[in-house]
């Protein structure tokens, strides 16, 4: 074990880590069990230098001294992202443990073996234990894959124009099929995250626009709770979909979505023809809400009393 100037640093990582781990007996073992493994690894520091030992406490200086060798801990990336997936790892191996082994009859034999694990983890080094909790994370993922393709709704198809058709996503698992089609975030989405956890609990239904030979076009998002309104409307990589167009108001109003406000008039034209009438219908404000920042918070606020309202 060498010499570290400040080991400070590294029980931070470990710790900051363990904060994954609900059980305090596993989180525990899993800080000494980080450390252990940060300062037995050479590559993750560096000899002491006379400027570091001249600031240092007095048994640096005096190793020094002597010809011992000082180690300064170098923090970087790779490392800070291996202790982190680790505990994330043993966290899910904890819920592979607590899982009600009559939910999962046909997996009974690999819950028992995650509780033997963490009951004796305190034998294990860092290696075997990084091994075993990827193992046991592979087998929770598998189940969450199984859990995200039921169904949270039913299949639904609402014409468009053109032979082009809306149909409904309707789990968690097709909304990340989508995602992957249409290169955008949906592609991670899980249940416990934003846009699968909406899609799960009902508070927001997704849609996707496609040809007849069922190219996708657009992916729309719309609330299931008041105030009914299309929260996100995308295309390809993002790319920016015209609000008023015809395809996305049958789908307004097939799901009772109202539909987007009609752009502002042109302003009247000049009553003299003259130079002055011209400049007056020029210096005409905008009744836009881009150009009216007081109407946009008019309109936010009575979003939000509306969505307040029993």
């Amino acid at each position: 074990m060498p010499n570290v100037l400040d080991i400070t640093p590294v029980r931070a990582l470990a710790k900051r880590a363990a904060r994954k781990l609900k059980d305090a007996k596993i989180a525990a073992r899993f800080e000494r069990l980080a450390v252990e493994d940060i300062i037995t690894n050479p590559s993750n520091f560096r000899a002491a230098t006379n400027t570091d030992i001249q600031f240092a406490p007095d048994w640096a200086r005096s190793a020094f001294a002597r010809g011992d060798e000082i180690s300064v801990y170098v923090p970087n990336r790779s490392l800070s992202a291996r202790i982190h997936a680790v505990a994330r790892r043993l966290a899910d191996t904890c819920k592979v443990a607590a899982t009600n082994a009559a939910t999962r009859p046909a997996q009974l034999p690999r819950i028992a073996a995650a509780r033997e694990f963490l009951a004796k983890i305190d034998r294990v080094n860092f290696q075997v234990a990084a091994r075993k909790a990827q193992a046991f994370s592979r087998l929770l993922s598998s189940w969450e894959d199984d859990r995200d393709a039921e169904p949270v709704c039913g299949e639904q198809t609402i014409p468009a124009t053109k032979g082009r058709v809306w149909l409904r996503v309707t789990s968690v698992a097709r909304l990340r099929m989508v995602g992957r089609e249409f290169s955008n975030c949906l592609a991670r989405t899980m249940r416990a995250s934003a846009y699968g956890g909406m899609l799960a609990q009902s508070v927001a239904q997704f849609w996707v626009l496609r040809e007849a030979d069922g190219t996708g076009l657009v992916v729309a998002m719309a609330s299931l709770t008041k105030p009914y309104q299309f929260m996100e409307v995308k295309g390809m990589r993002n790319a920016p979909v015209n609000r008023a167009h015809v395809d996305l108001a049958r789908l307004a109003h097939a799901i009772g979505v109202p539909p987007a406000s009609p752009p502002p008039p042109p302003p009247p034209p000049p009553l003299d023809g003259g130079a002055a009438g011209a400049a007056r219908v020029v210096r005409q404000p905008c009744g836009c809400m881009a150009c009216n920042p007081r109407l946009a918070y008019l309109a936010r606020s009575s979003l939000r009393r509306r969505a307040a309202a029993p």
